[in-house]
C-alpha cells in the first residue's frame, strides 16, 4: 500500500496562513496552544495555565486538581 494519491487524486487543499489560536478562558491573553474538539463543534484553545478547562470540557478531569 502507497502513500501517494493516485494519478487522478488531489490531496485536500489546506487553508494558508498562520492560524493564531488564543486562550479562551475568560480574561487570558496567552497563546492557546492545546485543542480540544467535541465532535461536531469547532475546536476550543486554551494555554497551559488553562488547559483544565479543555480537559473539563471533554469530560475527563484534571490530576492536577
Amino acid at each position: 500500500m502507497s502513500d501517494e494519491p493516485k494519478r487522478d487524486e488531489q490531496p485536500a487543499p489546506t487553508p494558508a496562513g498562520i492560524w493564531e489560536h488564543y486562550c479562551e478562558h475568560e480574561g487570558c491573553k496567552e497563546w492557546g496552544g492545546f485543542g480540544f474538539s467535541v465532535a461536531g463543534r469547532p475546536a476550543r484553545w486554551f494555554c497551559w495555565d488553562h488547559k483544565a478547562d479543555g480537559e473539563r470540557l471533554l469530560g475527563r478531569a484534571s490530576s492536577s486538581e
